[in-house]
């Protein structure tokens, strides 16, 4: 089973997106199977974001979940690399950098401190699903944080 604990020590490997939904990469990457039993080579663990969050550095928010909705080109902020997190993602910043400590909260907020920069993933459902750390092995439940009633639910699914 996955623990939120499993993470620290652990190096940021990748960030991405699929539409508004963000994953982070985090561990060494290992080849595994998916669901259909096909060779995948992908990071020891995941985590998705289906919440507000913000990347800091020095105090400053330099990369956010709102940057995903401002287009460069035109209006068009879905296509691949043309709004301003893509941009962010492609400068690889955070990186190799290492997970230090992790820490949740009765709402559902999870923070992430690396050597220098600090991931605050900020609950604003009063219900429903805001994160979730994936593990590579498909046949492993997920960590959920879920609000009902307003109140964070730590569970495995």
């Amino acid at each position: 089973m996955i623990h939120i604990e499993d993470l620290i020590n652990k190096r940021i490997s990748g960030i991405g997106r699929c539409s508004d939904m963000v994953w982070i990469a985090i561990g060494e990457e290992i080849d595994t199977h998916d669901w259909n039993n096909n060779m995948k080579h992908k990071s020891e663990f995941e985590i998705h974001i289906q919440s507000s969050f913000r990347f800091l550095k020095d105090k400053k928010i330099i990369a956010a979940n709102d940057d995903i909705y401002h287009s460069i080109d035109d209006d068009n902020w879905d296509t691949p690399g043309n709004n301003y997190f893509d941009t962010w993602c492609n400068k690889k910043e955070v990186e190799g950098k290492i997970i230090k400590r992790i820490t949740t909260n009765q709402i559902g907020d999870l923070k992430i401190e690396l050597d220098d920069y600090v991931l605050e993933i900020i609950n604003l459902h009063t219900n429903g699903e805001a994160w979730r750390i994936l593990s590579s092995d498909c046949n492993e439940k997920h960590y959920v944080s879920a609000l009902k009633s307003g109140r964070a639910t730590y569970e495995y699914q």
